[in-house]
């Protein structure tokens, strides 16, 4: 029985065994409040229990993880709740997820920041290598040019002391003259090799040239929104826009510009038709694609196809705008002077830095592939070997840059005597060597002949003192009936040909075969 209605009961019990005593049966009212009374009795004794046991059921059921079985809300019985363990699995799967996330952001921050280090950092080495490059290829070092300027800041500063001694101070101007002359002189082989951009973008937008820039959009909202941002740089470029692919490459073959705003996707392509066009018509421009539906794949894609920068539109501002077109330009430049400096490079390997010609190495190479061929082919070739007349006395009467103005004189008249076929070289000092293929020896003695007038004719003058230079030539041809003859025994039987012209009385030419 229930504890609430057994207490009821007993106290109908005794109320009725009371009334029975006292005699007053018939009066209700004297019987009803003490049940009622017992009543309430029994449910708020039972009510505490029930709480506890309730409390006590769910703790069980969070406790009961081996098992897997759920508690029921009864303290009586135990029944599996399917439902209630899949709720709690997801929820235990979203508190890890959570914690993995954070953890995963948090290692994505650091790895962007790491990022940007090195990418600091590489940057700075590339400058560093890049002008080391420059140096060593000019043939200077940094030791080399530091040097002369310290010596120069030294020589300033005792002049400066000396003022008052005229035959001091004109010493230490002599000296800083020297020095300077000798800076100058590096200075200048650093600019062949790197002679730099007209257009400065290292550190912005130049002023006094604004930039020529293409926008390839056909969306005139986009268009808009991007002549809006760029609108305070008014001063820095120049905007033109196009409406589609076609159009743009009309444009392209029109006007030249500086660089190319390109939208992804236009009315006749997309980007990476543009791209593939470009490279294909062999157009170099830097391009920063903007698009509106980004992502990494869509970036990759555009950076393999050429593209300089990329940039979604959900991102785009002023800032960010301008940051992209000047990283954009800056790669430009570095594409640029990497290839200009690499072409230096292979000049210098095949190259005589002071006259322009081949070198010996390079002739020695070209000279057994056209006596291969001639003999292969059976045709004629021959080889001019010229050497300048009393050359050493220039060099002792006027100093070695007398000597060498000569020789870069030497080679700039020789090539423009020369067809595109022909290989002029410097052999060596003031001997150079020509190779002449499909040539007779009657038809080099013609051109070695006609040079020689040239050069002796032309009329040099060093520190305002005029001079007279005259050059010698020997000729030697390829000798059918000797098919065996090697690159050595031809140049041996043009040097035999440049003597005999020398001990003519210089300022001649004269073949081997007029020679006894």
């Amino acid at each position: 029985m229930k504890p609430a209605l057994a207490g009821a009961f007993l106290m109908v019990v005794l109320t009725s065994i009371n009334l029975l005593e006292t005699g007053a049966v018939l009066e209700p009212h004297r019987y009803l409040l003490p049940v009622i009374v017992g009543a309430l009795a029994g449910v708020f004794c039972r009510w505490p229990a029930r709480r506890r046991n309730k409390r006590d059921d769910e703790e069980q059921v969070f406790l009961n993880k081996p098992t897997g079985n759920v508690v029921t809300c009864q303290a009586d019985s135990l029944t599996p709740c399917p439902v209630f363990d899949e709720v709690l699995q997801q929820k235990r799967m979203e508190i890890e997820l959570k914690k993995k996330s954070g953890k995963l952001e948090q290692n994505i921050m650091e790895l962007q920041r790491a990022n940007r280090r090195i990418l600091e950092q590489q940057k700075a080495l590339v400058e560093d290598e890049r002008l080391k490059v420059i140096l060593e290829m000019a043939g200077a070092s940094v030791y080399e040019l530091v040097q002369p300027i310290t010596h120069l800041l030294s020589k300033i500063s005792s002049a400066r002391e000396k003022v008052a001694d005229p035959e001091q101070m004109h010493q230490h101007l002599t000296q800083i003259m020297q020095v300077g002359q000798r800076i100058e002189s590096i200075v200048s082989r650093i600019k062949r090799l790197h002679p730099g951009n007209q257009r400065t973008v290292a550190e912005g937008f130049p002023e006094s040239a604004p930039l020529r820039v293409l926008s390839v959009e056909d969306a005139d909202l986009d268009y808009h929104m991007i002549f809006g941002l760029l609108k305070p740089e008014s001063q820095s470029f120049a905007l033109s826009r196009s409406v589609s692919i076609h159009n743009a490459f009309e444009q392209l073959e029109e006007k030249s510009y500086d660089l190319i705003l390109l939208d992804f996707q236009l009315s006749d392509g997309t980007a990476l038709d543009f791209l593939n066009r470009m490279q294909l018509s062999g157009i170099e421009l830097p391009v920063v694609v903007i698009t509106a539906h980004g992502d990494e794949f869509v970036a990759a894609e555009v950076f393999r196809a050429g593209a300089y920068d990329y940039l979604p539109k959900e991102k785009l501002s002023r800032s960010a705008l301008v940051e992209v077109m000047h990283n954009a330009l800056n790669k430009y430049r570095a594409a640029v002077e990497f290839r200009s400096s690499m072409k230096k490079m292979a000049e210098l390997t095949i190259k005589d830095e002071l006259t322009g010609l081949y070198n010996r190495r390079y002739c020695m190479d070209a000279l057994c592939r056209e006596l291969s061929s001639a003999r292969r082919y059976d045709r004629q070739f021959s080889i001019c070997v010229f050497d300048i007349d009393n050359f050493k006395q220039i060099n002792d009467s006027h100093g070695h840059l007398c000597g060498d103005m000569v020789l870069n004189i030497f080679g700039k008249l020789l090539a423009d005597e020369l067809r595109d076929s022909d290989i002029p070289c410097r052999f060596g000092g003031e001997e150079f060597l020509v190779l002449l293929p499909e040539t007779p020896e009657d038809a080099a003695w013609v051109f070695s002949e006609r040079f020689r007038k040239a050069f002796s004719e032309y009329a040099f003058e060093y520190q305002e003192e005029a001079l007279k230079v005259t050059v010698s030539g020997g000729i030697a041809g390829y000798d059918p009936d000797n098919p065996v003859q090697t690159p050595e025994e031809i140049i041996h039987a043009a040097d035999r040909a440049l003597y005999a012209a020398k001990d003519r009385g210089r300022n001649r030419v004269i073949v081997s075969r007029d020679i006894s």
